[in-house]
């Protein structure tokens, strides 16, 4: 088996085992090349990872946000849109045997969702998404709100339209979701 290393002829004619200074050279610099385009590589896949995973957590925000609206309105009797960035659902009311009766509306039943600031307080810029009760119970549903828009379509059909846009160092992500919501369907 051949050796891997050069023989080389010293001046008093003695030959030496090693690497000639241009062998260690072009070793060094094709190492240098492999180093770059390994570096390269892994910075590119760590933010393809990081847009991939800003993108999933944004849509996944605004999805569970319109479902929650979604799941309150298939139950409304009557909703209304004070303001366009605010949905109030009126649910059925009980009768004595604790059944709902469809076709009466219980107006100090209620669920609202609005878009606010961080302390719930309604603002057609506010960043949050909250669900609010008559109970007085309120919570932030959905963060980084850029757009929620709810408009009646018929007397029981809402369109509701969230933007949710998410930013991470250099990265961003926006997701729109948009439902044309139908309730009470068996009246």
């Amino acid at each position: 088996m051949k050796s891997m290393h050069s023989f080389v002829r010293t001046s008093r004619g003695v030959s030496r085992r090693g690497y000639t200074l241009v062998e260690a050279l072009v070793a060094a610099g094709l190492l240098a090349i492999v180093a770059a385009a390994s570096t390269s590589m892994l910075v590119m896949i760590a933010r393809m990872t990081e847009s991939t995973r800003l993108r999933s957590t944004t849509g996944e925000s605004a999805a569970l946000a319109m479902n929650w609206m979604i799941q309150d309105l298939q139950e409304a009797a009557s909703a209304s849109v004070p303001l366009s960035y605010q949905l109030r659902i009126f649910y059925p009311s009980l009768d004595a045997a604790d059944y709902y009766d469809r076709f009466v509306v219980d107006t100090s039943s209620w669920v609202e969702f609005v878009r606010a600031d961080a302390a719930g307080v309604p603002s057609s810029s506010g960043g949050y998404l909250f669900r609010k009760t008559n109970s007085g119970s309120s919570r932030r549903i959905c963060s980084d709100v850029s757009s929620f828009t709810a408009a009646l379509v018929t007397a029981n059909a809402v369109r509701l339209t969230l933007q949710v846009r998410r930013t991470h160092g250099s990265q961003s992500s926006t997701v729109t979701v948009s439902q044309h919501v139908v309730f009470l369907t068996n009246r």
